[in-house]
Parts: C-alpha cells; structure tokens; sequence
C-alpha cells in the first residue's frame, strides 16, 4: 500500500507542473471474468482500497476526489467484458464527469 500511495502522489506532483486544476477519479468496479452479471469480489476489495487511499491522497493535497465508484456500484451497469462497461455505462460516467467540468 505504501509503494502505491507514495508512487500516486508522485505521479499527481508530476501533473501538478504542467496542469493547474487536478482532480482524482475513484476506480470503477469490476465483474467476474466468466460471469459478466456477477460482481468481482476479490478484486472489487482491492480497488476499495486503492480508492481509500486516493481519496486521501486528494484530502491531503487538496484536490477535488470525484466518486463514480458508489453510483457504478448502485446502479449496476452492464459490463462488455469483465472491466469495460457498454455504451449505457459509458454514457452515464460521460455525463456524471460533465457536471464536474462545467
């Protein structure tokens, strides 16, 4: 956990030198690689956490932590293959990042 907070802050500084608004988007839920209507657990548990630790990352360097993890997570999108949704759940993380670009 420490190498991946250490190398995400590095990162974000990194982008902070040639961007002036920075903000952090949380990962988005995965399915089963052989059951596309099934969430991964395993896997969904990890990037839980990764998605903590980014959301500290944001509080600590003051930047904006935008959630698409909750509403993919309540909402329920079809997923294509087992990381990529269809063009419904495209559609609804386009429009969910729009109101946080206006």
């Amino acid at each position: 956990c420490d190498l991946f907070e250490n190398s995400y802050i590095q990162l974000v500084e990194m982008i902070k030198v040639y961007c002036s608004i920075v903000e952090i988007i949380s990962f988005t839920p995965c399915v089963e690689k052989n059951n596309l209507s099934k969430w991964d657990t395993n896997r969904n548990k990890e990037l839980e956490k990764r998605n903590q630790i980014v959301k500290k990352i944001s509080d600590k360097l003051e930047l904006i932590y935008i959630d698409i993890w909750t509403p993919l997570i309540e909402e329920k999108y079809k997923y294509q293959d087992y990381i990529h949704m269809t063009d419904e759940g495209n559609r609804f993380i386009a429009e969910y990042l729009s109101n946080f670009l206006k």
